[in-house]
């Protein structure tokens, strides 16, 4: 069977090549100006609206007056400037004021049953002229036996400082002023290495730990003496200070 030319079959069907059609006046494509290509991209224009903005660094912050602040999804738009609204919260310990310290009761100051020993020494309740001179001895033995210890701990006398506490806790005890006088036993017990439980020989110190134990104890003593001392003035009133 004859084979059948199907070439110009093919090309009686195909379309022929045809040039575009014209474009219509009104979709005409414009030339490229200077214009258009520096067209500014819209995030720009967003935030650089007016010429001299534009001319600024982009790293220049905006004042709070010409940008406001978006707030993320979630978050309350602050209310106060940004320094306000970046403080931090006042913590607890701010606005809540500690307690004062409770006063110190008189039997936790003085040993009473000890001191009105010394005031049956008076003739006149009334009129007491003997027990003062007792407690204002006692007050300036106090504060000259203080000026020693501190002597004797700048030159590491251990030996010394149990003496001296030895000699104030005995003045101590004998007028009731009881802080005083467990202070006065400690320095006492330090100076002579003990520990402290005294009656535990295991319980040693080295010298220098006894030091450092005995510097904060004068310390601590100072203040208990300025309680008892308070105390004792309140007590006999004019009559004491009169003595002075």
């Amino acid at each position: 069977m004859p084979r059948l030319d199907t070439s110009a079959s093919r090309a009686k069907t195909r379309s022929p090549t045809s040039s575009p059609p014209p474009t219509s006046p009104h979709r005409a494509k414009l030339p490229v100006t200077p214009a258009a290509v520096a067209r500014p991209n819209p995030i720009d224009s967003a935030v650089t609206r007016s010429p001299r903005a534009a001319t600024e660094p982009m790293t220049k912050p905006l004042s709070p007056s010409n940008a406001k602040v978006v707030p993320r999804a979630g978050t309350v738009e602050p209310s106060a400037t940004p320094t306000e609204a970046a403080a931090p919260p006042p913590s607890k310990s701010s606005t809540t004021s500690a307690k004062p310290a409770a006063p110190l009761t008189q039997e936790e100051i003085m040993d009473m049953e000890i001191f009105n020993q010394i005031l049956e020494m008076d003739d006149d309740p009334d009129n007491r002229d003997f027990s003062p001179t007792i407690v204002i001895e006692y007050l300036e033995q106090a504060v000259e036996t203080f000026i020693k210890m501190d002597t004797a701990l700048k030159n590491k006398e251990l030996d010394k400082l149990a003496s001296l506490g030895h000699f104030l806790k005995g003045s101590s005890a004998a007028l009731g002023i009881k802080r005083v006088r467990d202070c006065c036993e400690s320095i006492q017990n330090y100076g002579h290495l003990r520990g402290d439980d005294p009656n535990n020989r295991d319980d040693k110190l080295d010298p220098e730990e006894a030091l450092k134990r005995i510097a904060k104890l004068i310390v601590e003593v100072r203040g208990e003496y300025q309680i008892g001392k308070t105390w004792l003035e309140d007590f006999y009133g004019p009559a004491l200070h009169a003595e002075q």
